[in-house]
């Protein structure tokens, strides 16, 4: 086994398990990776992940990494497929899976997100428009074909809300008051109640510097439609 790649990752000192787990990288013809690398400590995770994506990309193997982990997904996956109950559920790109969804069980389980709940009201092509509490709101289906006048399921991913001081007419724009926020070091999360609802909450994740600059005064949250994905239940 190539003890110097271990070495680089600074692993000398962490036995012989982890390094069962990646020696099979290290020997032709094993391409099935145990997901076992998720027991240690974070930051030699993150070494360990990016040493696998450096060895796959040089030996151009395929790689099947079995994980429940979302971020794992996300990091070490060209393609990833999300399966739920022994059946396939979507099957596509990290990117694909994280903004537009195919149903609410892969929106759920790949990162945060906020779920709208309303009324369809029409749709054309990919372009569907929904009533959600009085509001007119506008997103795209991936391939998702509701009928008329049915309840669907929206949702939109917490980095891509933007807030206003003023009315920016936007397609989609709700106001509200901030109720809660979190400083989380390079990003803060807030939740944003929506007015005229019982208690409808929107999480987005904001600088910090915004965060703090946003007071008790109404505001706008706004969304592009392109950002709000209509879901499969």
């Amino acid at each position: 086994m190539d003890r110097q790649r271990f070495d680089n990752l600074g692993l000398a000192g962490l036995g012989n398990r982890l390094k069962e787990d990646l020696e099979c990288l290290l020997y032709p013809g094993k391409d099935w990776v145990p997901p076992r690398d998720g027991v240690t400590d974070i930051i030699i995770r993150g070494q360990v992940q990016r040493e696998l994506k450096s060895i796959q990309r040089q030996t151009n193997k395929t790689f099947c990494f079995v994980t429940h982990d979302q971020d794992e997904a996300l990091t070490m996956s060209d393609r990833i497929i999300v399966m739920n109950m022994g059946k396939v559920e979507q099957d596509g790109s990290p990117e694909e899976l994280y903004f537009k969804p195919a149903s609410r069980f892969v929106a759920d389980f790949i990162g945060e997100t906020n779920f709208l709940s309303g009324r369809l009201l029409g749709q054309e092509n990919d372009v569907v428009k929904m009533e959600w509490f009085g509001h007119t709101l506008q997103g795209y289906s991936t391939g998702n074909r509701p009928t008329n006048d049915s309840q669907i399921t929206a949702s939109i991913r917490l980095e891509r809300l933007e807030f206003h001081q003023r009315c920016p007419n936007r397609v989609n724009q709700v106001r509200g008051k901030l109720v809660n926020r979190t400083f989380l070091g390079s990003r803060m999360v807030i939740d944003f109640h929506v007015e005229g609802t019982p208690d409808e909450k929107l999480r987005a994740f904001v600088d910090p510097d915004l965060g703090k600059s946003i007071g008790e005064n109404l505001i706008w949250a706004t969304w592009k439609p392109e950002s709000m994905a209509i879901l499969r239940d």
